[in-house]
């Protein structure tokens, strides 16, 4: 039986080719590592749906302005069943968690891609993300923003749905795009609102 191949997975087999080529002309050793690491790897890590990986990449990649590798990445939300609602919704879920983005900027990349989208008002965007969803967003997008006080109100809130186990996967997976030294203060920040919850009793 044939291994899936979770590029392909991930963008579909027209953009998961752009990428592999991409690697390959940029280093075909980088090429095998990502292939390997981030995708066979971090991506194939079970604990979390595949929807759920890629907005997390994409919050982790908009708040850290890493704005070259977005457009693929939302390519990849659309193949795993992302509507362009909830893209635009995510990007006023990460405003709205008090951390700062350039939201115009990255409408307008959102815009680009799906040309015609009426999208200048927020009330025009019909909203699908998840409670679930967009708890992964404020816990994503502090993290990578390095905000130590929002990370911990977006941590309590999660907490406070029982979504205590959901928290880990999130860093984990942030790892590939924001590094480990950020994702293990991310996990300190994690035990220490643990801590804190559990010394109220």
């Amino acid at each position: 039986m044939k291994k899936r191949d979770m590029m392909e997975t991930v963008y579909g087999v027209a953009q998961a080719k752009k990428v592999s080529e991409l690697l390959m002309f940029l280093d075909p050793k980088l090429h095998h590592m990502v292939k390997t690491i981030a995708y066979d790897l971090f991506w194939g890590f079970p604990e979390l749906p595949l929807k759920e990986k890629s907005i997390i990449t994409l919050c982790s990649l908009m708040v850290s302005h890493q704005y070259e590798q977005i457009e693929i990445h939302i390519h990849g939300f659309f193949h795993l069943g992302g509507t362009i609602g909830e893209l635009i919704e995510m990007v006023f879920s990460i405003k709205e968690n008090n951390i700062n983005i350039p939201e115009e900027e990255l409408l307008k990349v959102i815009h680009n891609l799906v040309e015609g989208m009426e999208i200048s008002s927020k009330e025009k965007i019909k909203k699908n993300l998840t409670s679930r969803e967009i708890a992964i967003i404020h816990v994503a997008s502090a993290s990578a923003a390095k905000n130590k006080m929002c990370l911990k109100e977006s941590i309590l809130q999660a907490l406070s749905q029982g979504m205590e186990k959901l928290i880990p996967p999130i860093f984990i997976h942030q790892a590939i795009y924001c590094g480990f030294p950020l994702v293990m203060n991310s996990f300190g920040v994690f035990h220490e609102v643990l801590r804190d919850e559990n010394s109220k009793g």
